[in-house]
């Protein structure tokens, strides 16, 4: 990593309700370290309950392999403007058997207080790639993330803004007889705004930077301790 590589990337999806409690979603989605995923979600919904299931493919993330497929499924339970839970795990099916295989998995779950003009969130999620890259060769990325998610608002007003904190490992490994790895240890600080444009319409923008970062063991730090690395996120949200 030299602090100037861009990771960039563009996702979509379209929801669709289905009627009795049933929700349709599709789209494609991307990240750094789960990679291209092609995804087809429905979830159900039942008063303060909801449950989401999400085959999908990992899509042209190895030469040798296309397509593998998988299964996101996540849960979540409501306490109207008390608090809510959720959980949720994401796995491939496959094996490691040849050259151009590769399992991807995570975890992630949050718990969220509603307090008067806000929600607070804490978030913990921890994602896996792990790519055989020859005979007895593998090659393992790994982020594992807390954050607090504190968002406010006030009533009717269209803009709610949010404080996000946070602590992070990222690491990438490489195994053969051995493991090497170089974990990077960072702490984060970042915000989100966000916008509705009437009922039809909506946007957001998110900014977040790792202001410390420190590595160990076979970790190489091309860039600063005190040079921020940032993320920055933009979309918006239709319904036609």
């Amino acid at each position: 990593f030299t602090g100037t590589d861009l990771f960039w990337n563009l996702q979509g999806s379209i929801t669709q309700d289905l009627g009795d409690g049933l929700v349709f979603k599709g789209g494609i989605d991307n990240d750094p370290v789960l990679r291209l995923r092609a995804y087809s979600q429905v979830g159900f919904s039942a008063q303060n309950f909801s449950l989401k299931f999400a085959p999908f493919l990992g899509a042209f993330n190895s030469a040798q392999k296309w397509f593998n497929p998988g299964l996101d499924a996540s849960v979540e339970y409501n306490w109207p403007g008390i608090i809510f839970v959720r959980g949720g795990f994401l796995t491939t099916f496959a094996p490691l058997s040849k050259t151009g295989d590769y399992y991807l998995g995570a975890l992630y779950g949050a718990v969220g207080v509603q307090v008067e003009n806000g929600i607070i969130t804490f978030n913990a999620q921890d994602k896996t790639a792990t790519f055989l890259t020859a005979t007895g060769n593998t090659a393992v990325d790994e982020s594992t993330k807390y954050w607090l998610d504190t968002e406010m608002f006030i009533k009717n007003f269209p803009l709610r803004w949010a404080i996000l904190t946070g602590y992070q490992v990222t690491s990438r490994s490489y195994v053969t007889t051995s493991e090497t790895a170089t974990p990077v240890y960072s702490l984060l600080l970042g915000g989100r705004f966000s916008w509705d444009f009437g009922p039809d319409l909506s946007a957001y923008v998110q900014g977040e930077t790792s202001y410390f970062n420190t590595g160990l063991g076979s970790t190489t730090m091309n860039v600063a301790a005190t040079t921020p690395i940032l993320d920055v996120v933009g979309g918006l949200r239709y319904h036609l």
